[in-house]
């Protein structure tokens, strides 16, 4: 059993890391790698949520805010990076009002976030995430407030972290309105995300596996820099 989930956890990493969408491996529809039991999931209520959160940039349908200079902007939040067409990156983010430091949400209330791939193995154009991205590496919401926004992905079912959530907090520091996605780690510790990146095994040239995960980022009470392996 444990092998087994090992395997489904490993498909579905390739898959939600975006591996096969350099212009020379195969297009959405004809990935020989797509991991069928998940394609095949019904319209639950977690692809539902998925679907509610996601937007392409400034959420559509929101209500104009009080103050024009509190438009909805903008703020990166981490990157997933793989070390197989490399330059090819998911940028995490979410839309945020800076001058009252609150999560914008779209129209029906979920959390605006605004997450795109950057194809720098073509010509470095934003490119927006897939239905099969959004099954494995959208953002399933636990909890949703004005300045912290709880969440989940499909994608890291069997990472082995203990809390598998990702938070997000919005609040000012010295008049500046500050965003941070952290995790908790095992040993009790919170850090701050900067990026996840993957190093894949390979069969003549050919990604089979994730050998492991590498997390960057900072204790989000040092500030101090650091980076550890996820591994089964």
């Amino acid at each position: 059993m444990k092998a087994f989930l090992h395997l489904l956890w490993i498909v579905s990493l390739l898959s939600s890391l975006n591996l096969l969408q350099a212009k020379d491996c195969p297009q959405e529809g004809n990935d020989p790698f797509r991991y069928k039991a998940i394609e095949e999931l019904e319209f639950t209520s977690d692809q539902a949520n998925i679907d509610l959160t996601l937007t392409d940039a400034a959420p559509e349908g929101e209500p104009a805010a009080e103050d024009p200079e509190d438009k909805p902007k903008r703020v990166a939040l981490f990157k997933f990076e793989k070390d197989y067409n490399p330059k090819n990156v998911l940028e995490y983010g979410i839309n945020v009002h800076p001058k009252t430091c609150r999560i914008a949400k779209t129209g029906n209330g979920a959390p605006a976030f605004n997450t795109f791939w950057i194809m720098g193995e073509e010509d470095g154009r934003r490119k927006q995430m897939t239905s099969d991205d959004r099954q494995r590496m959208g953002p399933i919401v636990l909890a949703n407030e004005t300045n912290k926004v709880v969440f989940k992905m499909n994608a890291f079912k069997e990472v082995p972290l203990k809390k598998k959530e990702i938070t997000i907090e919005a609040k000012m520091v010295d008049g500046q309105c500050r965003v941070k996605g952290y995790v908790t780690l095992n040993d009790g510790r919170e850090m701050n995300l900067d990026k996840i990146w993957a190093k894949l095994s390979y069969f003549f040239g050919v990604p089979t596996g994730v050998n492991y995960l590498q997390v960057y980022g900072q204790d989000r009470s040092s500030g101090q820099k650091f980076n550890f392996k996820l591994e089964d």
